[in-house]
Formats: C-alpha cells, structure tokens, sequence
C-alpha cells in the first residue's frame, strides 16, 4: 500500500481527547524488551515461542475502506501467502483515528496497525503504552536485520523500536529533455553552472524548434522540498542536520542554505524557473512536463518510460533522461528522499506478538511481499477484468510467478522484483531476493549505483523527544513560508532570518535544541 495523506486535523482531536483519559494511567505495554522470540535462521518464521499461534491476525488501515473487492483479494492473497486467516480491516480516513483508538481502549485492539506518520500521534501511542517493541524481533530475522538503524529514528524510544515505514524509499530525482539538448547542440556535465546555462537555452533559445517562445527552463511542484536536490548541491538543507561533530544544527540558519536560496532565487527572478511552482499540484507538473512546457523537472524514479511514453504522445520525438543529482561548486550533491511511508506497529495487547511480527518480515523480506508493498494486489486475485485498468492492477500471480499484466505493459510503468533492494541503500548488507529476472527500464536499473552512493541527509531529530515531535510539522511549515517569500522577492534575507529567530525564539527552540544535543 502506497503513503496515505496526513489524518484530518480534526479528527486529530479525537486522539488526544481519548489518549488523554488515560493520561493517569501505567502504560499498558509491559513487555519485556528482551522477548520477542527467535526466528528461523533460513525462512525467518517464529519458533521456541511459548505463546499459542493464533487463528487470525487483524491488521487495521485506511486502503481501500470503499473497494470491497481489493480488501477481499488482499486478504486471500496474503492468507495463501502466510499459512493461517489474514484479515485487513479498512477504516475510512475521516473517522480512522477515532476508531483505531476505541478498538485500542477496548477488548477488541487490533493485532497489526498502520499509524499516522505524525511524530506527536505517534508519541502518544507510545506513551500509553499501545505499541510493542520489536528490536529482537528485527535483530533475529534473517531479512530485516539489515535495516539500515537510521530507518527507525523517528520511532525510537529509550532505544526500541516500535514501528517500521511501510514502504521503501522514494526517490525524487531531477529531469531533463535530452532532445531539447540535442537540438540545440548543448552537453550537459550535471553541475550547478552546467544547470544555470541550460536553463537559460531552454527558456529563450527555441529549443523544441517550433519557432514559439513557449518553453521555460524548470518546473516542479509546490513542495519546497522538492528543490532539495538543488539544495543539497550547495551542502545545505532547510532541516535539521548533524555538523562535523555530531552536533544538531538547524540547516536553515546555515550560509550553505543562504547559497543555495539565492542560486534559486536567481533562476526565479531570470524567468528560468516557472514562478507558477508555488501552486502546481503534482498531476499539473505532470501535464507541463509532457505536454511540452519545460526542459527539467523533478519526479519519481521508477518512471522511465511511463514518463517518456506520455509525452511522446503530443512530441513523438521526445526523450527524459533522469539525472541522480547535480553537484555544486563544492562539489556536493544529494539525492531528495520524499519519505518512508506510514509506521506499521504491533499493538502491546496482540496476544502472540512473533507471529503478527511474520507479516511485517514478509512485507519488507520476500519478492511477493515487497510487489505487494510496491504495486498493490495482484490482478488475478480480484477477479474482475474491469478492476485491472481501473485500479491500474499491475501485476499477475499467476501460480506464484509474478508477472506483468496488461495494463502495466500498455502503459509502460516498470514492475520491480524488489524494490526495495534498487532503492536508496537502506540495508547495511544486501540480501539475495532470488535470481529471477525482474521487469523493468533499463534506464530505471542503469541509475541505481549512481543513486545508491548518494544517501541523502537524514532530516530528523529524534521524536523520542516530545518538544520536538509536538512541533516537527510547524517548524517545516514555517521555514516553507519564509523560503517561498524570499524568493518571490516579498521579503530580504535579514527580514526572513529576524521573523525566523522570533518565531524560533517564541517555541523555546533554542533551549529544546540544546537540551536535545545533551541529551545525545
């Protein structure tokens, strides 16, 4: 299943109002840190557990809460997959808070959920004492032991681990028209200065050659976070980061940032840069992208020919070309990771915690679970051939051999055998998914080593601090204020870092962060 969107804030209220009647109350998580059974050194699957294995594992979500027939197929597909009765149990979004919580306050909580990836929400999870740790659990499992333990920051505590992401990385990486280039006769080395100068050519130098000025260098979309891969060719990043000491440091107060805002700026003020950013959704950067309004975007790198097919459409000519990064002046680069996806955990009442555990090692460590994970139930297991283009069914079973369906072939989006294993290092060792072929771009697969070495700055402190958990969201916002009116010009570099210190200052952000560094 794919991230959802964040909860509705007012449904938010719910959790707090029922999360605080317990507020008094013993955490109700008494587990020991040091169970959680042992695993199989070959399949990964519990033994030596003293507890009876259950009938039924419920898992509880917000997918699919009006597609009756998707839960039924997931539910037979990872039933067959794991041995015993699976049941997913959809919520819809608007009331999925509230629910969840009357199901972990009564007798009928859950075994597996899908938690909002609010570091606040989460904390209070923690706190009353709903979710199991699963440190062991992870160190013994033959797949996931090599989970990169950066992975669990932001749901670490007292050095446990409650929860991991339920996807793998996504990556964002820069665009480019390599017929627009040819066109004009132009190389491109992936420097900032490379970058600037074609830019420039993209934007006054005709380069479709259809005698109009009607193309601009760059777009993207109104994520400011999406120009991260700019950011990080100057060495910066509006976030939080560790300095050559370990130290946290607020990367937006940096003159690395300072540089990387004004080379920005500059693209902006020259008409380089489409202003209209500030309001493009992601299906509007899509349409200028392919209908032939600009040279260089950013999207997501496993659609290769997807993208290219799109726009060949209206240009039969054209050609994308991903680039994993630019470098700066310094020569540093980064590549923009645009999230992990919402933390499954396992509730503290779940009477037989290793087995639930099975799922999650299935999801993160088989092929099927990680397809499963990346592309949704198969086709063949929703038995309606109205379901496989309009829920863009991408993949085939077929007798447990996975394959691509007719839809994913026609639209040319690639299927990737794991997905996690080709995206950004998140194991500190690789483990064998099998030798069987997967299908995809080569020009998807040709990218990855260049995409691997550039691991990007992890963005977070550690929500094991309710200070900062509390206020993660209304600091990024902020700082997504003040960048967008620097460089729209409504506001100077002095006027933007004065608002910032009062508005730092007013959140007691100077004292948290030095309390959060003595704390590490």
């Amino acid at each position: 299943m794919k991230t959802k969107a964040a909860r509705i804030v007012a449904v938010m209220v719910t959790i707090v109002m029922l999360l605080s009647a317990l507020a008094a109350c013993a955490p109700a998580n008494n587990t020991n840190p040091s169970q959680g059974g042992t695993t199989t050194p070959d399949s990964g699957s519990t033994n030596n557990s003293s507890k009876p294995r259950l009938d039924k594992i419920v898992y509880v979500d917000d997918t699919w809460a009006d597609q009756p027939k998707l839960v039924e197929a997931f539910n037979k597909f990872v039933s067959e997959q794991l041995g015993y009765q699976f049941e997913f149990r959809p919520i819809p979004t608007e009331t999925y808070t509230e629910k969840l919580n009357v199901m972990l306050l009564s007798g009928d909580a859950p075994d597996l959920m899908e938690l909002p990836d609010n570091p606040y929400d989460f904390c209070q999870y923690y706190k009353n004492g709903f979710l199991a740790p699963l440190n062991d659990l992870i160190k013994n499992s033959p797949k996931l032991q090599y989970i990169n333990p950066e992975i669990f920051e932001r749901y670490t505590y007292n050095n446990l681990w409650y929860a991991l992401p339920m996807e793998d990385y996504s990556l964002k990486v820069m665009w480019i028209r390599q017929d627009w280039l040819d066109n004009l006769g132009l190389s491109f080395s992936k420097t900032t200065d490379d970058l600037y100068k074609v830019l420039k050519a993209f934007t006054y130098n005709d380069p479709d050659k259809n005698g109009k000025n009607d193309t601009i260098g760059m777009t993207l979309p109104y994520y400011v976070h999406d120009q991260h891969p700019l950011f990080y060719a100057f060495g910066a990043t509006y976030v939080f980061r560790e300095d050559e000491n370990g130290k946290i440091v607020d990367g937006f107060t940096q003159p690395q940032m300072m540089d990387a805002l004004n080379y920005v700026k500059k693209l902006m003020d020259e008409g380089l840069f489409d202003k209209e950013w500030v309001t493009n959704t992601n299906s509007m950067q899509r349409e200028k992208s392919t209908s032939g309004f600009n040279g260089v975007t950013a999207y997501w790198d496993d659609r290769y020919t997807w993208y290219n097919k799109e726009t060949q459409k209206n240009f039969p000519d054209a050609v994308w070309k991903m680039l994993p990064y630019v470098t700066g002046p310094n020569g540093d680069y980064g590549i923009f990771e645009d999230g992990i996806g919402n933390p499954i955990t396992i509730s503290a009442k779940c009477k037989n915690i290793e087995q639930a555990f099975e799922y999650i090692e299935w999801r993160w460590g088989t092929k099927e679970g990680t397809w499963l994970d990346h592309h949704g139930v198969p086709a063949d297991y929703v038995n309606d051939p109205a379901y496989e283009k309009e829920q863009r069914l991408v993949w085939k079973y077929n007798n447990g051999n996975p394959q691509p369906s007719d839809y994913l072939k026609e639209t040319g989006n690639s299927l990737i055998q794991n997905p996690i294993l080709l995206g950004a290092p998140i194991y500190t060792k690789p483990f064998d998914f099998g030798t069987e072929p997967y299908w995809a771009d080569q020009a998807y697969v040709d990218i990855r080593p260049e995409l691997n070495k550039a691991m990007v700055v992890n963005p977070y402190i550690s929500m094991e601090n309710e200070w900062y958990a509390g206020v993660a969201q209304l600091i990024k916002d902020k700082k997504d204020e003040l960048i967008t009116k620097y460089l729209f010009g409504d506001i100077t570099q002095e006027a933007m870092y004065q608002e910032w210190d009062s508005w730092w200052n007013k959140i007691n952000g100077p004292e948290n962060l030095k309390k959060i560094n003595e704390s590490r």
